[in-house]
């Protein structure tokens, strides 16, 4: 069985007194996220009086295809529970994305807790959680990279109520319908669906002569791990550790050999373990969201919100591309701004 790939190396190492927005006339920076984050930033958005994230991607070679997609799908993703993209552009050295700042992530929050949540907050976040997923699916991209990392909390007010809204980030590892055929082994080791790590159980692609997986299914195993994590305080497949290797945990996976729940309520089980299922068995977004345990306490009220507005001054998908392009060149020696750039696309 293959291992488990490298992460993306686009993250500069940046340290506390690097400050790649010095000079900006938009964004100043406020600190460095966190050491498990070494190329993003916490800066105030002066025009929008706002504080953002702001990731680093040094220019030139580490601007592949994978940071192409990751822009472009993002940009194309406005919903309550997906964190949003508001801006790109170029330093001398950096393609730099700014994007909507949370207080932490789903983890983190969990690890406060004490490694595990109650069930009925639990259930909030992953319904969260699939509605989230129901929309990029539904514009035709999928994450492959869920898990309670890449959930960020955002605390939100309304009559003097604070309710923790659950929004989905990273898509480094997106792959879109218009995209190649899914057939890497990405995502995170703990969290991937058994079709991603074992071949024999894709779907054979007779134009390509190749097995390829369903990426969105793929998500949706990821999405019932996440699950599980919450109310169990442990991996349904153990981790990388807890199996001696990394080799053992893949095939445990690949096999399906899960750890029953010992702390889920009857219909929490009955909704993991028909997520937990081969790809073609596996229930549906739609399935998921008709088990009682699911719509339990929801009333008559939908689950979904309305959608929110367009954000202005979000560069147009023409505008991103000529960031794109000209970020593929290892160092310009100035900052440009969108109209330079857009006008030197043009004369070439």
């Amino acid at each position: 069985m293959a291992g488990w790939p490298a992460p993306p190396s686009s993250a500069p190492v940046l340290s506390d007194v690097d400050d790649p927005l010095a000079g900006h006339p938009r964004y100043e920076k406020i600190r460095w996220a966190n050491p498990d984050k070494p190329n993003v930033q916490v800066a105030l958005d002066r025009v929008a009086s706002r504080n953002v994230a702001v990731k680093f991607i040094e220019r030139g070679a580490k601007v592949t295809k994978h940071v192409k997609r990751e822009i472009l799908h993002h940009h194309s993703l406005v919903h309550r529970n997906v964190v949003r993209f508001y801006d790109a552009f170029l330093t001398p050295t950096y393609l730099v994305i700014v994007q909507e700042l949370g207080e932490m992530n789903l983890w983190q929050h969990v690890c406060n807790r004490g490694g595990r949540l109650a069930e009925e907050e639990a259930r909030g976040f992953f319904r969260q959680m699939i509605e989230g997923l129901e929309y990029c699916h539904s514009m035709g991209v999928a994450n492959r990279d869920i898990k309670l990392e890449n959930s960020i909390l955002k605390t939100q007010y309304a009559g003097g109520v604070s309710t923790p809204v659950l929004k989905l980030c990273d898509f480094g590892y997106a792959k879109g319908d218009s995209d190649s055929n899914a057939i890497s082994l990405v995502g995170t080791s703990s969290y991937v669906a058994p079709e991603v790590v074992d071949p024999s159980k894709r779907d054979p692609n007779p134009n390509a002569g190749q097995r390829i997986y369903n990426a969105k299914m793929a998500d949706i195993w990821s999405a019932g791990v996440a699950l599980y994590v919450m109310i169990e305080g442990r991996f349904p497949c153990g981790t990388e550790k807890s199996n001696g290797c990394m080799e053992a945990l893949l095939k445990r996976i690949a096999a399906m050999k899960l750890d029953p729940p010992r702390l889920m309520s009857p219909g929490a089980v009955e909704l993991v373990m028909g997520i937990f299922k081969a790809s073609a068995e596996r229930d549906t977004i739609a399935k998921i969201k008709e088990r009682a345990w699911f719509k339990d306490g929801m009333g008559s009220a939908p689950a979904s919100e309305p959608e929110l507005p367009a954000e202005e001054g979000v560069p147009s998908v023409a505008e991103l591309e000529a960031v794109i392009k000209k970020a593929e060149i290892a160092e310009l020696g100035t900052n440009l701004s969108i109209d330079e750039l857009m006008d030197s696309v043009e004369m070439e």
